[in-house]
């Protein structure tokens, strides 16, 4: 088999893999750049749950044969850095691209090509010594490798019966790291406390965080002041009037995803989660349908999976995993502001307020005609999101487009704003 013009000698034909892989020292043997590797994907999950993160994606030709009988065909390689006895793994997709009858006991694959039956006979002491090497390393398990984010070239129906302890220790183990991490690099601690004040005689719980050290003179100010302006806080989806198409251009209030004809649309296989995780995804959606920020769709095109993440404060959130729709979009190099010149321009200021916008994102519609590509599947239906969700390809631009335009007078003199954070300075109190 030639692949990108590297012959590789080891190759494994698994029937039952949902990606192929093909493994780093492969992939050096082909002198390819390695930025030529898509970095946005997703870790691979082998059979014993263990979790490899890729380096990237990479399109290659594969041809088989010569002369008149050939057959070729371009396929899509997850490269990882593992130890292995194979140069690569072949997947299902590849092998019914390419029309292959497998014979795996005989060590023989069939191709039908433009002038006869092509016939490529495996070597079997070659496959022994792989199968060897693969035992004695112990690595035989993470030699398979599969993701839960790819779609299934089946028809048939997904079965979603996973035991619930596997993945329960997972998260587990995830957690075990994040305290890991936490402990070696704890974040710093503000140079004062903060402490909450309600700024609602009617909503107690409505509260915001001033500085400790604030003049008490300034402090009962401050808080007066933030009383009467209670309208500019977004407490819930509700308060989110959205944006009039009157104050600014339809391009800066309305995101189109633009994405390319050549590529097809693919639908994510349905991921399986816990009791508490489906219980959590069942509220946010409930919360986006009553707001109207979503909708039931029947026959999307694009179908992706929902990602729980852990919040700080214990609750979930609710993420799309836009991996495959983003890959079919172009990249908008619209410059988001630099970190350190946000950070130089705040010295010498003695007071600074810090913002952080409400669901911000959302707040931008979809173009009517990419809607439905945002679809996303639950255990209770398909949806698809009318305003901008989080996760899109752009989106972050797209987002600082929108605030650099609305705040166009003040950035850089009262103001800075990075996406939906913002901060207000001032140089005297």
């Amino acid at each position: 088999m030639v692949i990108h013009y590297y012959r590789c000698h080891k190759v494994l034909v698994d029937s039952g893999a949902a990606v192929s892989v093909m493994f780093g020292s492969c992939y050096e043997g082909l002198n390819r750049d390695r930025k030529k590797l898509s970095p946005d994907h997703e870790p691979l999950i082998s059979l014993a749950g263990e979790i490899t993160q890729p380096l990237g994606s990479d399109n290659l030709r594969i041809t088989l044969g010569g002369g008149s009988t050939i057959a070729t065909m371009a396929a899509q390689f997850i490269t990882v850095d593992c130890l292995s006895s194979y140069n690569v793994i072949l997947r299902r997709d590849a092998i019914w691209g390419l029309q292959c009858f497998v014979e795996g006991h005989m060590l023989m694959m069939k191709i039908p090509t433009p002038s006869s039956i092509l016939t490529i006979r495996g070597n079997q002491e070659l496959t022994r010594q792989c199968n060897s090497l693969t035992v004695a390393r112990g690595h035989g398990r993470r030699e398979v490798l599969l993701t839960s984010d790819l779609p299934s070239p089946s028809n048939k129906p997904d079965d979603l019966r996973e035991d619930l302890e596997i993945l329960e220790d997972r998260d587990n183990r995830n957690k075990k790291k994040d305290n890991k991490r936490k402990l070696k690099h704890p974040r710093p601690d503000a140079l004062e406390d903060l402490i909450s004040v309600s700024i609602s005689d009617t909503h107690p719980e409505r509260k915001v965080k001033i500085g400790s050290k604030i003049d008490p003179q300034f402090q009962a100010e401050l808080i007066a002041f933030l009383k009467t302006r209670q309208e500019v806080f977004s407490w819930s989806y509700a308060d989110m009037p959205g944006i009039s198409p009157d104050l600014l251009s339809p391009d800066l209030i309305t995101h189109k995803l633009t994405i390319s004809p050549d590529v097809p649309p693919i639908q994510q296989k349905r991921r399986a989660f816990t009791e508490e995780k489906y219980k959590a995804i069942q509220a946010e959606v409930k919360k986006l349908q009553d707001i109207g920020f979503i909708r039931e769709v029947s026959y999307p095109t694009w179908l992706s999976n929902v990602v729980m993440v852990k919040k700080p404060n214990e609750k979930w959130r609710m993420c799309v995993n836009y991996t495959n729709l983003k890959k079919a979009c172009p990249n908008n190099s619209f410059p988001l502001q630099r970190i350190d010149k946000l950070v130089d321009s705040t010295a010498g200021h003695k007071l600074l307020s810090f913002m952080d916008a409400f669901s911000g994102y959302n707040q931008i519609a979809m173009e009517p005609s990419d809607q439905e590509h945002t679809s996303f599947t639950t255990d209770k239906g398909l949806y698809y999101y009318r305003v901008m969700p989080f996760g899109l390809k752009n989106a972050g631009a797209m987002y600082q487009r929108l605030v650099n335009a609305m705040f166009s007078d003040h950035i850089g003199k009262i103001i800075e704003v990075y996406v939906d954070d913002m901060h207000v300075k001032r140089v005297t109190i």
